[in-house]
């Protein structure tokens, strides 16, 4: 019989949690996504069912509840030395529908286990994956992401793996964890991940730690641009510094520009250069825009770019005519500064 035990207590998950997600920039830590973070619900029992019977094509979209942490028994290892027994990532939490993992079913029933996550604007979706380390209480049989069945079993009555049985062919126990990549179905914004897991009666769980993120980002960096308003002048490209999957970005083949509201009279460009008209008033200006990779996805996943274009007046210059007078007016003060101190008694 599977045990767990050391209850840890409630992951305590929050309605607005649930419903943003984990946020994931290009610099998330990958920590924010195992099943110790908050955000972890489970929908289940869902059945009866057998032990080979296949998952749905599409995962539960009500029902789940929120996680509970525990931790799985660590079993010893068999006779024969050929299992050394289960042993868990600390960063991960073992996570079940409560606080002792029993499920009290008494036969096999699916249990879903789901994340929200949600991608930043700047991520690309196309390309964006996750590497988890994976551990089940019984059996993985299918992911989900967006409700969209990613991997499936190898056979209609075979399992992705098989997280608890007969490790060593007499001993039940937990088996080592699997890695899992989900690289398809990814949108920008809210998206879901969700892992079935056949659990066979008795105790269920689940724990997964990311071990690695590919994230490909959109950065629109800011601008500062300086310009005299005597004539009109055209700043550099605000592109310049911008990327797109750490690539230089070129409009028409992996972005398009789509600039804001112009300020002042100004105009950005095809090229992302700003023309300023001649005699703008000095001050400091901000033009925004927004960087769509390519190709566009739906809905877009734009960022947003700002250009600050700083205008001052010309310097004003001092005509010839008046720089003689000022060196006759320097020339007087020095003969008279001289005459009086000649004249200064001792």
């Amino acid at each position: 019989m599977k045990k767990l035990v050391s209850a840890l207590g409630l992951v305590m998950v929050g309605t607005a949690a649930f419903a943003q997600g984990v946020p994931v920039t290009c610099s998330t830590p990958l920590t924010a996504l195992s099943t110790s973070t908050t955000g972890w619900t489970i929908a289940g029992p869902v059945g009866p069912v057998t032990r080979t019977t296949p998952p749905p094509t599409t995962p539960p979209t009500t029902g789940y509840a929120a996680a509970v942490s525990a931790t799985p028994l660590n079993e010893p290892p068999p006779a024969d030395g050929s299992d050394s027994g289960y042993r868990w990532d600390p960063a991960a939490s073992w996570i079940s529908i409560n606080n002792t993992g029993a499920s009290n079913t008494g036969s096999p029933h699916y249990f879903y286990f789901k994340q929200t996550i949600n991608l930043d604007a700047s991520v690309d979706p196309s390309t964006f994956s996750l590497t988890y380390d994976t551990q089940t209480d019984d059996q993985l049989w299918s992911v989900y992401v967006n409700d969209v069945q990613v991997q499936a079993p190898p056979s209609p009555t075979t399992p992705i793996y098989a997280g608890f049985g007969p490790a060593d062919g007499t001993n039940y126990r937990h088996t080592e964890k699997h890695a899992i990549t989900v690289a398809s179905g990814w949108q920008p914004g809210a998206n879901t991940i969700v892992f079935a897991v056949n659990d066979f009666g008795g105790n269920t769980g689940f724990a997964s730690n990311a071990t690695n993120m590919v994230v490909n980002c959109t950065t629109a960096a800011p601008d500062n641009f300086p310009v005299v308003n005597t004539t009109t002048q055209t700043t550099p490209s605000v592109i310049d510094n911008d990327t797109v999957g750490g690539a230089a970005v070129v409009l028409g083949t992996n972005a398009t520009l789509v600039p804001g509201t112009a300020p002042a009279g100004m105009t950005m460009n095809p090229d992302g250069t700003i023309t300023v008209p001649a005699g703008t008033a000095p001050g400091s200006y901000r033009f925004p825009y927004s960087l769509c990779p390519l190709p566009a996805s739906t809905p877009p996943n734009c960022v947003a770019g700002e250009a600050t274009v700083v205008v001052s007046a010309a310097a004003v210059a001092v005509p010839v005519n008046d720089w003689r007078a000022l060196g006759a007016l320097a020339l007087l003060v020095t003969v008279v500064s001289g005459w009086r101190l000649r004249r200064r008694p001792n």
